[in-house]
């Protein structure tokens, strides 16, 4: 168990160019749609700068600074929110607006942050001022990407290891389960009898047990659950790394197959599961990422790049680009 819990963007442009005075002509509908602006960032655990890989007709590869970001394993390096980036920083999380143009202003001071149920927000853990050096939450804070508090909590999180939020509350993982833990009554309102949460959205908690004999969804409200089905016969694996699509359809999950990382898709609409065929996922952290606004998944690849694969399509295809760091985030701004 990580002592705290654990994203990159993307950019496109497009041009076009008129010989001898003609009207340009318009773009077919889906070489359009191919071209929209989606931009993607990843954070490396030893750069503290970020990697932007700009996609469109000629993808590019450039850094940019993040100002104020720090080292460290948190539950949350680098995250898209509401229309920009927040990234950890050494005094608490720190925002971007969605141009990546411009300086970064700190949220409010904290240990880490983790992503609100409510578009927008983030919580910020605040550390306990009688025991530093143990790093311990006394209690959080909801915050804009403004900076202005929505909400201050008086209650003490039942552990230092907030790691996602939905709206039923915080997920926090404890020595014996992961709870949902409401920090508006400093209440637990349900307990899960597992250890790593894999992916959330919404009161959807994807969530396994030591050595992961099964993979759940459970809804965090009212206590509804259903067992994944496996992909063949490979077993799910322990992992902080699963993410779920925008419109919470679709869970993506990385998976352990042959001594590789590869990226299992599952229909949570009609709870199957199969393999996605393509470029292998990144071993040491698993990266993967949903466009907010279309059905795309992003993920960092073993070979140094990143590969997309659009819901319907028979295989994730490689971008032509290079990237290389041990990313441990990816977020997609659309």
């Amino acid at each position: 168990m990580r002592p705290y819990p654990f994203c990159p963007i993307i950019l496109a442009a497009a041009g076009s160019a008129c010989l001898g005075g003609a009207a340009p002509a318009a773009a077919p509908e889906h070489v359009a749609r191919a071209h929209e602006a989606v931009r993607i960032v990843l954070a490396d655990a030893r750069d503290l700068r970020g990697t932007v890989v700009t996609l469109g007709l000629r993808p590019t590869v450039s850094s940019i600074p993040l100002p104020g970001r720090s080292g460290g394993d948190p539950p949350v390096n680098l995250a898209a929110v509401g229309n920009g980036l927040v990234f950890y920083g050494r005094d608490g999380p720190y925002a971007m607006p969605g141009s990546l143009a411009g300086s970064a202003r700190r949220l409010h001071r904290g240990l880490y942050f983790i992503p609100s149920a409510t578009p927008g927000r983030v919580w910020v853990a605040i550390q306990d001022p009688r025991q530093p050096d143990l790093r311990l939450v006394r209690r959080v804070v909801e915050v804009t990407t403004t900076g202005t508090p929505v909400l201050s909590s008086g209650h003490r999180p039942p552990s230092r290891n907030i790691v996602a939020a939905v709206r039923a509350g915080l997920v926090v993982e404890t020595d014996t389960d992961i709870a949902i833990w409401d920090p508006r009554t400093g209440r637990t309102v349900r307990t899960l009898p597992g250890s790593f949460p894999a992916a959330v959205h919404g009161n959807l908690v994807a969530w396994c047990a030591f050595r992961c004999p099964a993979m759940h969804v459970t809804d965090a409200a009212t206590g509804s659950d259903r067992v994944i089905s496996h992909v063949g016969r490979h077993p799910w694996e322990e992992t902080y790394g699963g993410a779920i699509s925008a419109d919470g359809r679709y869970l993506a999950l990385p998976i352990g197959i042959g001594g590789t990382q590869r990226v299992a898709l599952v229909d949570l609409r009609l709870n199957r599961s199969r393999l996605i065929p393509g470029p292998r996922l990144a071993a040491v952290y698993p990266t993967l990422g949903w466009d907010p606004a279309r059905d795309a998944l992003y993920y960092a690849t073993s070979g140094a790049g990143v590969a997309r694969y659009r819901v319907g399509a028979g295989r994730a295809v490689p971008l032509p680009v290079h990237v290389a760091g041990g990313f441990t985030n990816l977020a997609v701004l659309g």
